[in-house]
């Protein structure tokens, strides 16, 4: 919403030097600047009449995409954010690396030791953010803290140590320095914008109502573009004018708020005309309807979209209309409930319904119409009746068409919130970055669903899209660095291991007890964890026999099979049974899904399979002893 003292800033004419300059845009019809005589029209008896809006004809939803339902979500995500632009952060951000180490003016920069990031490594910074918004703590420094294991995920903490998050998180750069960041601030973020609103055009065409609104992007540090909204959410912050689908959220266009007094308006189209006409680009002719608020709607607007082939619905104040006497006289005299209409030159109808207040909403493409609308009763006009209650209601088409459709900017922000990261920076293109990359990841769930949808597959929830995409975003880097990812693969690499250790000591075994036959038990040379050399056998006991018995004693953890008197696979884990004693009388001993399969023992996966090894070690050290 805005105030008089801003449309009268907004409404401020051209000098006349501008408006005589040339253009190729279509001329467009002007409305007097004096009172506009509105005339007042009865029922409509031609409701049925075609409208002069063209049809909508356009295949709405996923457009040049040959991806399906199985493909991984980093498929979907690449279309909206590709790999190249990925890239490019990876180098710019390099470069503005190097470029803080050699400043001599910033001496707190020279601790800074830069190892130039990889596109694995990139991505895997990337899966991290996602990360941080499913997991949120207080601060980030928790992450790392290891004074608890309760605020610690330790997949964090191995593929990045907090000092080397914090050099990327404070290096981000999204702009060649050499050439796009000397032209003016709002070239930071261009390249980011550019590429995720373009791409969000090409493989997705929306359907054929759209909403117009501002969003806002929290953020108190220092820049020229950032506005106090005492009336929104977010008071402080970015403000960003945003075209989506009203009924999914879908970001068609996206533009940030520029406070530059050299942006000029063209052709006597006002400031909020001028950000309407940038947002719609692309969209002419095409039967599309814009729904927006009063702090769009003027007269001459509405016009221009007419001549475009674009339908526009919106409120608008009462001071926009250009009101003569006459018809001021009859709004005033509206009662409670009833509905009037007025025209001006058969291009815009003007519906005033009055509910509580008096409802202005004006539209270039609806007729006149009434709908009869089931809603709730309010408060003050309930009865003592319980159970909720509920009334009919007469009110203009274009009414419930505006707040049907109304919402998309409002469903976006809704979505977005849910995983926000709450990660402070002083950098107003990170803030802008990070939400950005949240769109560029609502816009491809969204082409997903799509294709769920018409392929008759139920598609992934939100959460479960963000956490295949963060596994997807951080395999490159896990494989790298030889990180299991989940508790199955633990196990099977574990157990792996286990086999080749097996393996390894059952070999030195054989040579062992193959030299103590020959005699030359003294050039030995083979290690292991029981080292059968030392093995002084007195008596009928065969060597063989009792390497035998002690590959017999070797551990494997496994899962534990189903049974059929059990409904569970679940068993108390037999290590922390026996600890008990040191534990408190209220702590209920732990539930295990794995086992030793060689001794059916059930132990916990971290902590007690180690410490099940070493007792089972320990026998086998009593038996050696015993046979010594």
């Amino acid at each position: 919403m805005c105030t008089e003292s801003e449309d009268s800033s907004f409404d401020a004419e051209l000098s006349p030097e501008e408006s005589s300059e040339e253009s190729d845009e279509p001329e467009f019809q002007k409305f007097p600047k004096e009172k506009i005589d509105w005339i007042r029209t009865l029922k409509d008896p031609n409701t049925r009449s075609k409208s002069w809006l063209p049809d909508f004809q356009a295949s709405a939803g996923p457009q040049h995409c040959t991806l399906t339902p199985t493909s991984d979500p980093i498929d979907f995500f690449f279309l909206i954010v590709p790999e190249d632009l990925i890239e490019g952060i990876c180098r710019w951000t390099n470069a503005q690396a190097k470029v803080r180490i050699k400043n001599p003016l910033r001496i707190k920069q020279k601790r800074l030791k830069w190892g130039d990031m990889t596109i694995s490594e990139m991505k895997a910074f990337l899966g991290i953010i996602f990360t941080m918004t499913i997991v949120r703590l207080p601060n980030s420094e928790m992450f790392w803290n290891q004074n608890s294991r309760l605020f610690n995920p330790p997949g964090i903490r191995d593929l990045f140590s907090e000092q080397r998050f914090s050099d990327i998180f404070t290096s981000l750069c999204f702009c060649d320095l050499e050439t796009d960041a000397k032209k003016n601030r709002h070239t930071k973020i261009e390249a980011i914008s550019h590429a995720i609103i373009s791409n969000s055009q090409i493989f997705y065409t929306p359907n054929k109502n759209l909403s117009l609104d501002e969003s806002m992007i929290a953020f108190k540090g220092r820049c020229a573009d950032k506005v106090f909204m005492p009336q929104k959410p977010i008071r402080h912050g970015m403000k960003a004018y945003v075209l989506c689908e009203s009924d999914t959220g879908y970001v068609v266009n996206w533009a940030l708020h520029i406070k530059d007094k050299k942006d000029k308006a063209q052709a006597d189209n006002k400031r909020t005309q001028q950000i309407v006409m940038k947002l719609i680009e692309g969209l002419e002719g095409e039967g599309y309807c814009v729904f927006m608020d009063r702090y769009y709607s003027t007269l001459q607007l509405f016009l221009d979209l007419k001549t475009l082939g674009i339908g526009a619905c919106a409120t608008i104040q009462q001071n926009r209309l250009h009101l003569d006497d006459k018809s001021a006289k009859l709004i005033q005299d509206i009662k409670s409930g009833e509905i009037r209409y007025f025209q001006y030159s058969n291009d815009l109808r003007l519906a005033v319904w009055k509910d509580t207040k008096l409802v202005f909403v004006l539209s270039n493409f609806h007729k006149q119409e009434d709908i009869e609308v089931e809603r709730r009763v309010r408060k003050k006009e309930r009865s003592d009746e319980p159970g909720e209650q509920k009334e009919k209601v007469m009110m203009p088409k274009c009414v419930f068409e505006y707040t049907h459709n109304m919402g998309g900017v409002d469903t976006l922000d809704q979505l977005l919130a849910y995983y926000e990261l709450n990660k402070r920076s002083r950098k107003w293109t990170v803030k802008v970055f990070l939400h950005l990359l949240e769109i560029g990841f609502f816009n491809s769930y969204i082409i997903y669903s799509k294709i769920c949808q018409t392929s008759n597959v139920n598609p992934l929830s939100r959460l479960d899209f963000r956490k295949n995409l963060i596994r997807n975003l951080l395999s490159e880097k896990r494989n790298e660095l030889n990180i299991p990812t989940t508790a199955k693969k633990v196990v099977k690499r574990r157990s792996e291991k286990h086999e080749e250790e097996k393996e390894s000591r059952n070999n030195a075994a054989r040579k062992e007890s193959s030299q103590d036959f020959k005699g030359s038990s003294q050039n030995s040379e083979a290690k292991s964890k029981i080292d059968i050399s030392e093995l002084r056998i007195e008596g009928q006991i065969d060597v063989s026999e009792l390497i035998t018995e002690i590959c017999k004693d070797d551990c494997q953890l496994e899962k534990i099979p189903k049974q059929e008197y059990k409904k569970t696979k679940l068993l108390r884990c037999e290590v922390c049974k026996t600890s008990s004693k040191e534990r408190n009388k209220s702590d209920s001993i732990p539930q295990t899904s794995y086992w030793c399969s060689t001794h059916g023992v059930p132990v916990c996966i971290v902590g007690c399979y180690d410490s099940h090894r070493k007792s089972i070690m320990k026998i086998i050290t009593a038996k050696r002893i015993k046979f010594d």
